[in-house]
């Protein structure tokens, strides 16, 4: 009598799942990291609102607040208005928002360890009066 539900090979097995490292966050730990820094993101867009609509004025600041920060967004917006090439726009607002909202990470990364370096033995280090000659 065959099995009702024959195995299955060891070919179709998934790959062993691969453990995160530790100290490293966990995956709702990294999720709650990108929104908070979508959040914060978009309250400094707000703040910076008067300053984009001083350098690109033939966009209304209702527009530029619609796109709450979006450099994509905001680059089809100047292209739109301005007729430029999409690499000139890019750039430009790149340039923008190097300067105004520097990408900095809203919490640090783990280090990596480091393996400590020996010191030279003594025999090795030259002398200072050998290398003042």
């Amino acid at each position: 009598m065959k099995p009702r539900f024959p195995r299955k090979s060891t070919q179709d097995a998934a790959p062993p799942k691969v453990r995160r490292a530790p100290g490293s966050p966990t995956k709702s730990q990294l999720q709650a990291i990108a929104v908070a820094e979508a959040r914060n993101r978009a309250a400094k867009w707000k703040t910076l609102i008067p300053v984009a609509n001083a350098l690109w004025t033939k966009i209304h600041a209702a527009d530029l607040a619609r796109t709450n920060g979006d450099i994509h967004m905001l680059s089809g917006m100047v292209q739109m208005h301005y007729q430029a090439s999409r690499q000139d726009v890019d750039r430009q607002v790149k340039a923008f928002f190097d300067q105004h909202m520097p990408s900095e990470p809203l919490v640090a990364r783990p280090a990596t360890i480091a393996t400590p370096v020996a010191a030279a033995p003594e025999s090795v280090i030259a002398p200072a009066s050998v290398l003042s000659a």
